[in-house]
């Protein structure tokens, strides 16, 4: 597999990055079995097998347990360390019986939540950490406080944020001595508006501003990282059912896939995850499944070079209206 820049760092990192949000399992307090241990281990197997060497983390997914598997992984494997790229996230406050769900940036938080990432990944750092959604209530001197204190402690090297819009970023990056390295967006080819809004862009009746993230993170060198590239399964072949509102549509993408697949020699969630590091910049899709024969399907992308009219050809199967 292709290894990369990534953005203003001197990371090189392969162009489909395994998000490990499925590993722990579930999202109980039940500790972790030995069947779901071993199912993480064949998937993370698998992604080393297939060269994928960036893994991506949130200290909730799992309620911490997909970290601890993940650790319990790496300590078998202490020599993938230095050749593989950690990055987790943290921001998100799971509610309790006294305090409600709630996004936290502030100083305290973010390193008490590295603190705990670290343990459970048995890491003496981490390369990347984003923070988790917006905080309204940010304040981004304090959030800059904690980043160079965790930079200067040497547990973790760069930064980033997750479903953040550009001027999100701007103010953040204003406070920063360092910059923004990866913004983690939903984005597939069924979840396309950031790729439309440029095009629709004062087209009466489509009801869109366009943010400019795309166009923010291809300016400032910021890898724009795609969760649920493969829209649930969606765009590696599982069916709609018909009471899907988006039925219709949904059919539509898959047998254009299917049609550009064969042309390839391939299979449609290479096709899927193509169309995506198609896009100019570098968009990385995280591909999140335990199984391992998705992800060597999903790692077949790197292979593709995708025309612009297969490329086209997706677009408009994939947009609920014309190309203007």
């Amino acid at each position: 597999m292709q290894h990369v820049a990534f953005g203003q760092t001197p990371l090189k990192t392969t162009r489909i990055a395994y998000g490990c949000m499925p590993l722990g399992g579930s999202w109980d307090q039940q500790a972790i079995n030995q069947e779901t241990k071993d199912k993480a281990f064949a998937a993370l197997d698998q992604a080393i097998a297939c060269d994928i060497n960036f893994f991506d983390h949130a200290d909730i997914y799992c309620r911490g347990k997909s970290e601890q598997v993940f650790g319990e992984w790496l300590q078998q494997h202490k020599t993938e360390r230095e050749n593989i790229i950690i990055q987790s996230k943290c921001g998100i406050s799971v509610p309790t019986d006294t305090t409600p769900h709630q996004f936290n940036f502030s100083y305290e938080y973010i390193c008490n939540s590295v603190d705990g990432i670290l343990k459970r990944l048995n890491c003496d750092y981490i390369d990347i950490l984003a923070l988790h959604r917006p905080d309204p209530l940010m304040e981004v001197d304090e959030v800059a406080r904690a980043f160079s204190d965790l930079r200067s402690s040497g547990k973790v090297n760069w930064f980033g944020v997750s479903n953040q819009s550009s001027s999100k970023m701007t103010l953040l990056q204003s406070a920063l001595d360092a910059p923004l390295v990866c913004n983690q967006i939903q984005l597939s080819l069924l979840h396309s508006d950031l790729v439309s809004n440029g095009v629709d862009y004062n087209i009466s009746g489509r009801g869109f501003a366009d943010d400019g993230i795309l166009d923010y993170c291809q300016l400032n060198k910021v890898c724009v990282q795609a969760w649920s590239p493969l829209a649930r399964g969606f765009l590696s072949g599982l069916e709609a059912d018909e009471n899907n509102p988006h039925h219709e549509r949904i059919k539509k993408v898959q047998d254009e896939l299917q049609i550009i697949a064969h042309q390839h020699d391939t299979n449609i969630a290479a096709i899927s995850l193509a169309w995506l590091m198609r896009i100019p910049g570098f968009v990385q899709p995280i591909i999140g499944t335990t199984n391992p024969q998705r992800i060597k399907d999903a790692a077949e992308a790197d292979k593709v070079d995708l025309s612009r009219d297969d490329w086209y050809r997706l677009f408009h199967a994939a947009r609920e209206h014309r190309l203007p």
